[in-house]
């Protein structure tokens, strides 16, 4: 079976660009989930760890190589796990095949931890400029959060796009509180207080 995984990491961001060739994909794993978590605790990574290891998949695709693991050893963790039950790992973008005419491609495996050292330093430079930013505005006096006093009414809390996305899930039913504010990128806290609203209007 060749299939897809598809992951994007916020609710504004959407998965439409990567399905482009979905017709071409026996099953396609798609979930919304941040890239710092590793690949085996998302619930399709997992799924899919599930069914290669039934020996369900042949041929896994991926439109980048970040999309596979947390950091460049979770990469390489899922890449050893593809290469054990005899995957053919393929990376879209870069259209790198990780079995080439039946047999391993030398060049996956180099050219694959390369892409993913880079994303890693990318996030990581990314948080680091964050929270650079953050404290430099602070000195600047700028509060972050809501004004002192404002008190945020439940419609406009409910209709904020992260919000909606956890109510869809709470409502759904079969997800823990830690599982939706992993899928969503969200706090348990959060998760928590959505969930409430939502029982109240049950």
């Amino acid at each position: 079976m060749i299939v897809k995984y598809i992951r994007y990491s916020s609710v504004s961001q959407k998965a439409d660009r990567q399905l482009l060739s979905e017709t071409k994909y026996d099953k396609i794993y798609i979930e919304q989930a941040s890239g710092t978590i590793p690949f085996a605790e998302r619930k399709e990574g997992a799924r899919i760890i599930a069914d290669i290891v039934n020996g369900k998949i042949t041929t896994l695709c991926v439109e980048e190589a970040s999309r596979i693991g947390r950091s460049t050893i979770d990469a390489l963790s899922t890449i050893k796990l593809c290469e054990e039950y005899g995957i053919n790992l393929v990376i879209e973008n870069l259209g790198l095949s990780s079995i080439v005419d039946g047999k391993p491609n030398p060049i996956f495996r180099l050219v694959s931890t390369i892409i993913s050292s880079i994303a890693e330093s990318e996030r990581e430079s990314i948080a680091e400029r964050l929270d650079a930013g953050r404290v430099a505005a602070r000195m600047r006096g700028v509060k972050f959060g809501r004004k002192e006093g404002a008190v945020e009414n439940k419609s406009t809390f409910m209709n904020k796009p992260s919000v909606k996305e956890i109510s869809k899930l709470v409502t759904r039913g079969g997800y823990t509180i830690r599982e939706i504010a992993k899928l969503t990128d969200t706090s348990t806290k959060l998760v928590m207080k959505v969930k409430r609203v939502v029982m109240e209007k049950v």
